[in-house]
């Protein structure tokens, strides 16, 4: 059985275009470093809490 019991599509709407997809599938449950590297790519530093 696949131990990935959920799925999410992360987008940092401040970056989004149609042009230029910011965003990623993550799979759950998962880890603190996996989340700090996909929030590294997706430019979300949490600086910007609007």
């Amino acid at each position: 059985m696949d131990e990935h019991l959920l799925e999410v599509y992360l987008i940092n709407t401040a970056r989004h275009t149609e042009e230029t997809p910011v965003a990623e599938w993550v799979s759950l449950p998962t880890d603190a470093e996996t989340m700090k590297a996909v929030f590294e790519r997706l430019g979300v530093d949490g600086s910007d809490t609007e």
